[in-house]
């Protein structure tokens, strides 16, 4: 098999995005950039230059409404919490003329070049009850999520410990189960009764909570010469996560994160 450079990976992901937005504007579903993406597309116009994958976030009904209708094609897939033992809390729209291994969990069967999208779903909307369901969602998720790595995968040591102990917890207990119990948790607010929305599969903790009315409406924006959709207070998501967004990190910061091997098939 033949390895995927950068520049051709990023090419096949843009792709995919653009599939996306037209799937997503046929079946009417909500979808957003997010993430380093929208930050990417207002920065650059595009890419972060030392990135190199795409993440969008779609209200929780549109992200099921995508899985329950969905039909494999010549080219792409979708990966998601029905296939068996797949153990991440969001779906993966993946090319299927590619593989991909990711050096940091565990082996995916059908794993290629992907596109991450993640759910949108509701929070309470008083302040305090709101931190509670978020530290049990976020308890939840790392049930789930400890099921793609062995504890010894992580180099921090509370990191390493808190793993060690949710592994061997979950020993007793499947996959399934645990995707069970963080989706019946999620469920408990509706996305469009909530004023609050959070992902689980967020990565910047209490950040990733956000007054949905941020995503009433959607902006276009351009990202590698496609436009595609940004939440309507784009701007307001952004300084949430980023603070001074415009401003570049430090040199010695603007490496990828993300260790894997693609290769076409």
């Amino acid at each position: 098999m033949r390895k995927i450079s950068t520049e051709n990976l990023k090419k096949i992901e843009l792709e995919m995005l653009i599939y996306l937005d037209r799937l997503c504007k046929k079946e009417n579903l909500r979808y957003y950039i997010c993430g380093g993406t929208l930050l990417g597309a207002v920065r650059h116009k595009g890419f972060i230059p030392w990135d190199d994958d795409i993440d969008v976030v779609m209200p929780r009904p549109d992200y099921q409404k995508l899985i329950d209708q969905w039909k494999d094609d010549e080219r792409y897939r979708l990966l998601s919490e029905r296939d068996r033992g797949y153990y991440y809390n969001f779906a993966k729209l993946v090319d299927k003329r590619t593989t991909l291994k990711e050096l940091k969990e565990k082996p995916l069967e059908g794993l290629g070049v992907y596109l991450d999208i993640f759910p949108l779903d509701g929070m309470p909307e008083e302040e305090s009850a709101r931190m509670e369901h978020f530290q049990e969602l976020d308890r939840l998720r790392h049930q789930v999520t400890v099921f793609s790595r062995f504890p010894h995968s992580r180099k921090n040591v509370f990191c390493i410990l808190r793993d060690t102990g949710i592994w061997l917890v979950n020993m007793c207990k499947s996959l399934p189960d645990a995707q069970k119990r963080l989706l019946d948790a999620a469920l408990q607010y509706p996305y469009d009764e909530s004023k609050y929305i959070y992902s689980p599969g967020g990565a910047y903790g209490v950040k990733d909570i956000f007054p949905q009315s941020w995503f009433e409406g959607t902006v276009p924006l351009e990202f590698e010469g496609a436009m595609v959709e940004a939440p309507a207070e784009y701007e307001k998501y952004l300084r949430q996560l980023y603070g001074d967004y415009m401003q570049l990190p430090p040199e010695a910061e603007r490496v990828s994160h993300h260790r894997f091997i693609a290769q076409y098939k």
